[in-house]
């Protein structure tokens, strides 16, 4: 993992912030005829640690199905980039039904990771719609 040897990943959290009424009408007011995986927002707080520090790599996005009662397959993939090389990519795969969803990955980094500006690239993806949206955090 190079330079982010010796970090550790910690657990998973998510929460519903809407159901899928209240996404559905943000979008368009139309049940889709596909899978539509929208990112709202995407963060690494805080945005300026040191090494040894704790970052929380979060992610905010609207997932609508044909129907509200759709099972969706859900991956969600956080590639952590730092001067163009990929030192971690923790992945979860889970089961979600239509809404919009925040979801949290700690990194607690390592208490010799460099000091510079280390790029988040978060991916939600379902079997056939994608999205993507870039973050990032600073060690000092």
């Amino acid at each position: 993992m190079g330079a982010l040897e010796g970090s550790r990943i910690g657990h998973y959290t998510y929460e519903v912030r809407s159901t899928y009424k209240e996404t559905l009408q943000r979008y368009d007011d139309q049940a889709p005829a596909g899978t539509i995986v929208k990112i709202e927002d995407v963060s690494a707080l805080p945005t300026h640690v040191e090494a040894g520090d704790k970052v929380e790599l979060g992610a905010t996005y609207a997932l609508l199905g044909t129907s509200p009662d759709a099972d969706i397959k859900v991956t969600e993939t956080r590639e952590i980039r730092h001067e163009g090389e990929v030192l971690g990519r923790p992945e979860v795969t889970l089961i979600h039904r239509g809404g919009t969803y925040s979801s949290t990955v700690p990194l607690f980094l390592p208490k010799d990771a460099k000091p510079g500006t280390y790029k988040i690239i978060i991916t939600i993806q379902t079997p056939d719609a994608r999205d993507s949206s870039e973050t990032d955090f600073t060690v000092t």
